[in-house]
């Protein structure tokens, strides 16, 4: 039996016979997700007994996020000794829901879930930086300090502070759609999936994301039905693979008015730009159509430009002193796991020139010059 508990230290939930780590203190058994929180455990376990679990007082850096522009931004930290705290609701950020990702350096093809485990093991094994699972709600510069309040009710303060939010789900905001969430409406194929195999299912979205969903269907569902507002925007490869897939129905020049149903997803109202608005019956509907930059934490401290992306400079810099970003939720050029990457682990470079400039970073560290 599965049997699931969370890390008294970051709150990540974890399995019990997976835990690296397990204390015992009096009758009641704790379970660490890393050597790492073990250790912060066993110097003051006093501290993380009672919920919400307390903030440290100060870091020199406050990491927001835990997509690869995110954590790899910690793994840098790490190497170069910063006093780092993670924040994120979750490890691996949207690149968890990619089916395949192509042409990430050293593997052809590798799932966004497989490389982000790869990631998160370097990080809680090799390369630890103290880490929580929470949302950040607010973020606030007073006295020449970032001040940040988590959901959980933890209070951060931080010398500099990396933005790495990335994205969300861009919802259609049609009715029946907040209200079936979870029942029939999703945002993830890479979760719920299997939930709908022989079933009829319906897919709004035509790039890139669509396209892999379909692919990810076909294979299981019944009858799929590819809804797109214009024509497919996605790779022509993937396109071509799509078609040929015959219980597959395309909808191009097609909008969603309305999700149907009463307990469950039931149906879709679809109205095509020519012809008569009609009901297509689904048991489930993937909403597909992209997403939209989370980047409200920097509203007041940083530029953004029309798309809502944070504005940076060529060192991840923003309009802020101390406060740097990197990823999808920025202005930068192509929106690639392997961009994210390389841009964190240049906000962490970045982020300790500004804090030795400061005299309040640790001792520079030897660091290796290739990396």
């Amino acid at each position: 039996m599965r049997t699931v508990t969370h890390d008294p230290v970051c709150q990540m939930e974890i399995e019990r016979e997976q835990a690296v780590a397990q204390r015992l203190l009096g009758d009641t058994a704790f379970y660490f997700c890393s050597p790492g929180c073990a250790e912060l455990f066993d110097r003051e376990p006093e501290r993380y007994l009672a919920p919400p679990s307390p903030s440290r007082a100060h870091f020199q850096l406050a990491i927001i996020g835990g997509g690869p522009a995110g954590l790899t931004a910690a793994l840098y930290a790490s190497i170069q000794r910063i006093e780092t705290v993670l924040i994120a609701d979750r490890i691996g950020g949207q690149a968890v829901e990619s089916v395949d990702m192509q042409n990430y350096m050293g593997f052809q093809v590798i799932e966004g879930r497989d490389l982000i485990a790869r990631f998160r093991d370097q990080l809680l094994q090799s390369h630890f930086v103290e880490h929580r699972l929470d949302r950040v709600t607010s973020l606030r510069v007073e006295s020449g300090r970032f001040h940040l309040e988590t959901e959980r009710g933890g209070h951060f303060m931080s010398d500099a502070v990396f933005v790495a939010t990335g994205m969300k789900e861009r919802v259609l905001g049609v009715p029946g759609e907040e209200r079936l969430l979870h029942r029939g409406v999703s945002f993830s194929v890479v979760q719920d999936a299997e939930r709908f195999y022989g079933r009829d299912v319906a897919i709004v979205g035509g790039g890139n994301s669509g396209l892999q969903a379909v692919a990810r269907l076909a294979p299981i569902a019944g009858r799929l039905f590819l809804i797109a507002v214009g024509t497919l925007s996605g790779d022509l490869a993937d396109i071509a693979r799509a078609r040929s897939f015959p219980n597959l129905t395309i909808l191009e020049h097609t909008a969603v008015r309305e999700v149907l149903g009463t307990e469950r997803v039931e149906g879709i109202r679809v109205m095509p730009a020519v012809g008569e608005e009609r009901e297509i019956p689904v048991g489930g509907v993937f909403v597909e159509i992209g997403f939209t930059p989370d980047s409200g934490l920097a509203s007041g401290l940083a530029e953004f430009n029309k798309r809502g992306e944070i504005v940076i400079g060529s060192e991840c810099s923003t309009r802020t002193p101390g406060l740097f970003a990197a990823g999808d939720v920025t202005n930068c050029f192509g929106k690639r796991v392997v961009v994210a990457c390389g841009e964190g682990a240049k906000a962490a470079l970045a982020a300790h020139e500004y804090l030795s400039r400061r005299e309040v970073a640790s001792p520079l560290a030897a660091v290796p010059q290739n990396l």
